[in-house]
């Protein structure tokens, strides 16, 4: 669409006329005159005093309150620390083979995510999500360039996203998205020759990185740093958004509303810290007065005058006459007594469009109700919400957009290593055949709020109990997990909570105090708690006094234990362990009874078995289930083929509710 360096140049310039200079006939500053007010009251610009005709008062007192500051940092700091959930939904219904690489997905995001803030970091840059976290809560808006390509001095491919500082960038928006945009910066002299050998005259040059649906080009001052060059995606790979819920608008004369659009923190309150500054400077220079102490002299025939200059400034003590001539103070200026009235409306107008002092700042010893921090936490939100809301959408695009690109321009694997959901390290190879292009991204951000939790698991039993043997409780423990105790992961804790319940079977605490005193080399010990619990039918033999299961006739193994026994033991510590208790449970039983165990439970412990890379032991498993046993009461079982994993379909076990 834009093929010259002179359309290029242009159409930035006139973007950039557009942005500063307004876009209707409003009275409101543009949006770059907007934004760099906003970062006066970031930098916390010093207050110039000023007399009614707006000419600074040189030599007079200049407050500027530090409430603008600390209102961002307070904010920024809470949109960093909110939870974010990072998922690729899958259907209910999903088999088992979608959900893994939905899970994959998940993983190749999360090594993604941790590449981009280790380049960013070797720019001197900070993470990603706090650099548009920044930008969000300064700005009012947020713009982000994504792209993942082969270089010939990489080995895999390069994850290069950047968060673009919005006031340097121009755009234009159509029906079906973004038409182009552009970042404009200016590099030095040895960043442009490091980046695209171009030797410049001056110290310094404009660099403008352009992108449209077609091609990306880049324009250093007059010159091409980067022809233009088809990228092969299909639009510009960039994201420009608006924090907060206003869309685009227009005026009754039809011009538009940018000026208007993207609210940073000080949204409702940047007007409001300049008379604060005025009308606290004019108290310092009252109170400053005061502390002089000038005096008048009165004369009889009133034609001796005090020295020039501002008798608040210099101490003078004149000499007088007795009885004619008089020294008195100087009567101190006063402030009108409608000043306090106008600090504390201005005061209260800060608050209402900020976070209230002291309470949202924790300096406040007074004890809260459950409810009453319920009601804090429900108001407080409303501050936070425009800015966690943006991240998350940032996020779901950006998380989209790599695994498009990823998927469509990448050849060969690619390694990726990090931590997930659960905070543990993992590496793993992902190939785009591995990707999904119809995978859903969700992406949630959450602002950690005060929450009175005592009084949320009180919610949670309540309402989980049933009254009666034929009343059904009010909700699934899933879904109190999940709504009321808003844990991050239910699926997880669910997971946690079935294997401390496998952990407590008998005969798995059992085995774990046998290999306890195996490992501290108590060896007699552990014979003497294995034959006890053997003669209680707690061990792995099934039946008091059996040695092994039934159908193994193995010689007796090391510490008088027989294969078969061993072989038992691993496999029920293991499914303790990996979210198999309901097989565990299923397993003991059976050797208890000495029934042949339902295939489709074998086939089921040995999927789990074969997933985890445990192939030996899953053969041996299977090996000794097939080795004979009388038939279940009621027909007859058949055991499944030795040598290797049933062929057969295994049921989702031990993943139901607790």
């Amino acid at each position: 669409m834009f093929e010259t360096i002179d359309e290029i140049t242009q159409l930035v310039k006139d973007k950039e006329a557009e942005f500063q200079a307004g876009t209707g006939s409003s009275t409101a500053p543009s949006l770059h005159d907007r934004m760099e007010a906003d970062f006066e009251l970031l930098t916390l610009e010093p207050y110039q005093p000023k007399d009614m005709n707006g000419n600074v008062r040189k030599g007079y007192q200049s407050f500027t309150t530090s409430k603008p500051r600390n209102f961002f940092d307070k904010i920024l700091d809470g949109v960093n620390r909110a939870e974010m959930i990072l998922t690729i939904e899958t259907e209910e219904d999903a088999g088992a083979e979608e959900k893994k690489k939905a899970s994959l997905g998940e993983l190749f995001l999360f090594g993604l995510l941790e590449r981009i803030n280790r380049r960013l970091q070797r720019r001197g840059e900070p993470p990603l999500r706090e650099s548009l976290a920044y930008w969000m809560c300064a700005r009012g808006w947020y713009a982000l360039r994504v792209l993942i390509y082969k270089s010939a001095r990489e080995k895999e491919p390069v994850v290069d996203v950047l968060p673009w500082d919005q006031m340097r960038v121009t755009w234009e928006m159509s029906g079906d998205g973004l038409l182009w945009a552009a970042h404009k910066r200016l590099a030095s002299a040895a960043q442009v020759l490091a980046e695209y050998d171009i030797a410049t005259e001056g110290k310094t040059a404009y660099v403008i990185d352009f992108w449209d649906k077609d091609i990306n080009a880049v324009v250093v001052d007059s010159v091409w740093g980067k022809e233009p060059t088809p990228h092969n995606i299909g639009h510009p790979p960039v994201l420009i958004g608006a924090v907060g819920s206003m869309p685009s608008m227009q005026r009754k004369d039809y011009t538009g509303t940018i000026e208007h659009r993207g609210d940073s923190v000080w949204a409702s309150s940047r007007g409001l810290y300049e008379p604060w500054n005025h009308y606290v400077s004019l108290l310092m220079d009252i109170a400053e007065a005061g502390m002089v102490g000038s005096m008048v002299w009165e004369t009889e025939e009133g034609n001796k005058v005090l020295p020039e200059g501002d008798p608040f400034r210099n101490r003078q003590i004149l000499q007088i006459k007795a009885g004619v001539e008089k020294l008195s103070h100087l009567e101190l200026p006063k402030a009108p007594l409608e000043t306090s009235a106008i600090v504390r409306l201005i005061s209260d107008d800060i608050q209402q469009g900020t976070l209230p002092y002291p309470l949202a700042y924790g300096g406040t010893e007074e004890s809260m109700s459950g409810r009453a921090l319920a009601f804090l936490g429900d108001q407080t939100r409303s501050v936070y919400t425009p800015y966690s809301n943006g991240l998350a959408l940032a996020y779901t695009w950006m998380c989209e957009e790599l695994l498009s690109q990823f998927k469509n321009k990448v050849k060969g694997r690619m390694t990726v290593q990090g931590y997930d959901n659960k905070q543990k390290y993992y590496r793993a190879e992902i190939k785009p055949s591995d990707i999904n292009p119809n995978w859903f991204v969700s992406v949630t951000v959450k602002p950690k709020l005060p929450r009175d939790e005592e009084t949320e698991i009180n919610m949670a039993n309540a309402s989980t109990a049933s009254r009666g043997p034929g009343d059904m409780p009010l909700l699934s423990k899933a879904t109190a997990r999940e709504n009321i105790l808003q844990l991050r992961d239910p699926q997880a804790e669910e997971d946690k909570i079935l294997t401390e319940m496998g952990k407590a079977l008998p005969p798995i605490q059992g085995a774990r105090i046998v290999d306890a005193m195996r490992r501290r080399g108590d060896n007699e010990s552990a014979d003497l708690v294995q034959r006890f619990l053997d003669s209680q039918g707690m061990g792995f033999g099934g039946q008091p006094g059996m040695g092994a299961p039934p159908g193994s006739s193995a010689p007796p193994g090391q510490n008088g234990a027989q294969p078969g026994q061993e072989i038992i033991k691993a496999v029920l510590l293991f499914l303790s362990e990996n979210g198999g208790q309901e097989l565990a449970k299923i397993l003991v039983e059976s050797l208890r009874a000495g029934t042949v165990l339902d295939p489709q439970v074998i086939a089921s412990v040995v999927e789990l078995l074969m997933q985890a890379g445990q192939r030996e032991l899953a053969q041996a498993f299977v090996a000794l289930m097939s080795g004979g046993a009388s038939a279940p009461a009621g027909g007859q079982g058949a055991p499944p083929p030795t040598g290797g994993p049933p062929a057969m379909p295994s049921p989702a076990v031990g993943q139901g509710g607790v």
